[in-house]
């Protein structure tokens, strides 16, 4: 059973290889000159034959990202949560957990938790990437993600990648959780406001 998984996840990613050689490059200035705000330590791939953004690499990571037109400042959104993923080291996450699904193949929670990790991983790197926006930023960052779903998805991507919107059951819950997590920003924001304005009204008295 492990040999058979291990086998299926090499060739998902001699697969993925030899598909990522044949996408034609784009020449996006716009975007290489943007990813260069974000560091060096990473690659950069454009091209209409990606059809939503994703990073994949151990060791070189790259980020692969779809030609189409958007925004700078959308643009600039995909580029952040793209390298908070490299900066998290992600990949060694999942890559680990796909080893803990090899060994333990005969045990479903070993599928179940794989699954779980991918969602618990975007939900992390939503969480530091809407950190500190206000409310209209985050219902912009929720709309780009909306427009990403939108997008067919035909593209092969490799073993430990870590794709920026996949499936809808996903979407919904890091929804919930980005609206939960603004609600309760607007709460502590409020209370702290109300404890200064009582101490002052104390003082005054």
């Amino acid at each position: 059973g492990t040999v058979i998984f291990l086998a299926r996840d090499i060739v998902t990613q001699i697969r993925f290889v030899r598909t990522s050689r044949n996408y034609p490059p784009s020449d996006r200035r716009d975007l290489i000159d943007l990813a260069g705000e974000y560091g060096s330590n990473f690659g950069l791939l454009v091209s209409g034959s990606i059809s939503r953004p994703y990073t994949a690499g151990l060791f070189r990571p790259v980020i692969y990202l779809p030609d189409i037109e958007l925004p700078e400042e959308q643009w600039r959104t995909i580029l952040r949560h793209e390298v908070q993923h490299i900066r998290s080291h992600d990949e060694v996450k999942k890559l680990f957990f796909l080893a803990i699904q090899a060994l333990f193949w005969w045990n479903p929670l070993a599928h179940i938790s794989r699954k779980e990790i991918d969602t618990i991983l975007e939900l992390q790197c939503d969480a530091r990437v809407t950190a500190g926006m206000s409310k209209e930023e985050v219902d912009a960052y929720l709309d780009l993600l909306r427009t990403l779903k939108e997008r067919k998805v035909e593209q092969r991507i490799p073993v430990g990648a870590s794709t920026m919107v996949w499936d809808q059951k996903q979407l919904e819950a890091r929804f919930v959780a980005i609206q939960n997590s603004v609600s309760a920003s607007k709460m502590c924001s409020s209370a702290i406001v109300n404890i200064f304005l009582d101490r002052k009204s104390t003082r005054l008295n």
